[in-house]
């Protein structure tokens, strides 16, 4: 969450962000429960809230719940989607996105309050290998900035907000470049501005934010070889932000000592799984105040399963594995999001492939008690993540799927291959 800096439009909006994460938890309205991870990328993990009062339409399949309004975007989206972040850009009190392209061009698309989206102009036009996101007010004036996590050139962007509806591309600032997967934005040393936490391949760092969004580095951990997500939440009970890292082959966690640093538990908290881990989630899964944790798995270059993993939390931070129906394929991104408004939360995942594979996304819905349904979902694509919010401010979930490499569904205009759910 954006620190309070005397900008109250600036951060009730960006209290509203979510990927999948904190629109329900900041937001205590009749919203349908979203999963409290803290990003693919991403914002800290506020504590998880009691249910809402669940609402249900005529028909209790999970696409009922949804139209498909894909059509309605713009033109143009048919590029490599590695990762999108749902925040307030221009400061009219609706969520835009930001997505982060394999090298070409990042976007920004501007939501006119009825989720209805076009390109944002004045943006610094670079082709890297961006990764992935991390937005907020790095600069303390009001606006939000947005950094991007870039890979294979080793050239990170941050771009700072003019405040006028233009971006510079501010490289000075940040320390030299890494090989980074994973950006995450958190107050790490509790100064009260937003520093960034990068996984990478090799070790991973934090960069500390001298306020005026000039970062130097100091390393975190050694990391786990290759680093793919990095998430925050109070995972022990004690009110700091915990760390989630998922690698591509043992993942960790990290317990805040309370003054900056923190302390691998892992081998404690955790149990032994080598997979290669793509994505990490963080939501209250059995409704019993702690947060609970979905590991999503692929086996692109590690000789691991791809079986992904629901990790409950005992509420003190240990965690073990409870056995779900199997999702096939390579799923990169999942999310823990109340899909059919029965005030459970349900996990929704998209499969993907690194050359041209077309894959549907996948659900398991939850009937209480740990049990679980596996069930599909109508959006179809090679997915790299799903960004969820309020787009059309009417308090329901709503849905964005980044896609890498196209999609099978012929309804999407003029080329334009993300696709759009809108909550009915």
């Amino acid at each position: 969450m954006v620190r309070d800096i005397s900008h109250n439009s600036v951060t009730a909006t960006f209290n509203r962000i979510v990927k999948l994460r904190l629109l329900v938890c900041c937001m205590m309205t009749t919203l349908p429960l979203i999963g409290c991870g803290g990003g693919s990328s991403d914002s800290p993990t506020p504590a998880p809230t009691p249910s809402p009062t669940p609402t249900t339409p005529s028909s209790d399949t999970i696409s009922s719940f949804f139209s498909d309004v894909s059509d309605t975007l713009p033109s143009g989206l048919d590029r490599r989607c590695m990762d999108g972040e749902a925040v307030d850009i221009d400061n009219d009190g609706d969520l835009d996105l930001v997505l982060a392209i394999e090298f070409g061009t990042n976007i920004i698309l501007i939501n006119d309050g009825s989720a209805q989206f076009s390109f944002k102009e004045g943006v610094p036009v670079t082709r890297r290998d961006s990764e992935d996101i991390a937005a907020a007010d790095f600069d303390g004036d009001g606006d939000i900035d947005i950094f991007f996590a870039t890979e294979d050139d080793v050239d990170d962007e941050l771009w700072i907000n003019n405040g006028n509806g233009a971006f510079s591309l501010s490289q000075n600032q940040l320390p030299s470049g890494v090989i980074s997967n994973s950006a995450l934005a958190l107050d790490v040393n509790n100064d009260g501005t937003m520093d960034l936490v990068l996984g990478n391949a090799g070790n991973n760092f934090v960069w500390l934010n001298d306020g005026k969004a000039f970062f130097t580095s100091s390393s975190i951990n050694a990391g786990g070889g290759v680093t793919q997500d990095i998430k925050a939440g109070d995972i022990d009970g004690d009110g700091d932000q915990d760390l989630i890292v998922g690698n591509e082959k043992f993942n960790q966690l990290l317990i805040n000592n309370g003054d900056g640093t923190f302390s691998d538990e892992s081998d404690a908290r955790l149990p032994l799984i080598n997979s290669e881990t793509r994505d990490i989630e963080l939501g209250d899964i059995d409704n019993d105040g702690d947060l609970d944790m979905y590991v999503s798995n692929v086996s692109f270059f590690q000789d691991n399963s791809s079986k992904n993993y629901l990790l409950l939390n005992d509420g003190a931070g240990v965690f073990t594995e409870v056995e779900t129906p199997p999702l096939h394929g390579n799923n990169v991104d999942s999310s823990f999001v109340d899909l059919n408004r029965d005030g459970l939360l349900d996990i929704i995942t998209v499969t993907a492939g690194l050359n041209d594979e077309i894959g549907n996304s996948m659900t398991l819905e939850n009937l209480g008690d740990t049990k679980f349904e596996n069930s599909g979902f109508d959006a179809i694509g090679n997915g790299f993540d799903i960004v969820v919010a309020d787009f059309n401010g009417d308090e329901k979930v709503d849905m964005y799927f980044c896609n890498r490499i196209g999609s099978a569904n012929s309804n999407n205009n003029g080329g334009g291959e993300d696709q759009l759910f809108i909550g009915k």
